[in-house]
C-alpha cells in the first residue's frame, strides 16, 4: 500500500517527465517527419558528409580523442559509401547526438558532421518541398528551450524515480 505522500511524489515525477519529454524527443519526431516525406530508402549523396567525416576523423585522431564519435565516423568511412539512405543518416545523426551527450570532448567535430549531413539531406529534401535544415533549426530551438528547465535547481533530479541514480 502506497501512502498518499508516495502517490503524490509519483504523480509529480510523471508530470515532470511529461514536461521534459518534448525536449528529449524532438529530434526523433523531426526525423520521423523527414522519413515520412522522403521515404526511408531514398538515397542521399554524401558530398558534404564524407568530406566532413574525413576532416573530423583526422582532427580527432591528432588530438587523441579516439572514442565514440571517432569510431562511428571511421566505421562509416571504412565502408566508403558514396551515398546513404535517409534511414541510415537518421541513425548516424542520432548516434552522434548521443555520443556527444555522453562525452562533450568531440562536440565541435560532431557538429561539423551534423551540419554536413543537413546540407546533404537538404540537397534531396528540397525536391520534396522540405528544408531539412529548417526542420532541424526548429527542433534545436525546442530542445534548447527545454534544456533551460534543467537550470532550475533540483527540477531534473526530481523527475527521476526514487532510487534511480541522481534521484532524491
Amino acid at each position: 500500500n502506497a501512502s498518499p505522500v508516495d502517490e503524490a511524489a509519483l504523480k509529480g515525477q510523471q508530470y515532470l517527465r511529461e514536461v521534459f519529454e518534448p525536449g528529449e524527443t524532438i529530434y526523433t519526431q523531426t526525423f520521423q517527419k523527414v522519413r515520412s516525406v522522403l521515404g526511408d530508402e531514398t538515397p542521399v549523396p554524401l558530398a558534404n558528409t564524407r568530406q566532413a567525416m574525413e576532416g573530423v576523423s583526422q582532427a580527432l585522431k591528432e588530438r587523441g580523442e579516439m572514442k565514440a564519435v571517432y569510431n562511428r565516423v571511421r566505421n562509416i568511412l571504412k565502408a566508403a559509401p558514396e551515398e546513404q539512405t535517409v534511414a541510415q543518416l537518421d541513425e548516424l545523426y542520432s548516434g552522434l547526438l548521443k555520443d556527444t551527450a555522453r562525452n562533450a570532448n568531440a562536440r565541435r567535430e560532431a557538429n561539423v558532421v551534423l551540419a554536413a549531413i543537413s546540407k546533404d539531406i537538404d540537397g534531396v529534401s528540397q525536391g520534396f518541398g522540405l528544408s531539412f535544415s529548417d526542420e532541424i533549426a526548429k527542433a534545436k530551438a525546442v530542445r534548447d528551450e527545454f534544456r533551460e528547465l534543467r537550470n532550475i535547481p533540483q527540477l531534473e533530479r526530481l523527475a527521476k524515480d526514487f532510487g534511480d541514480k541522481g534521484a532524491p
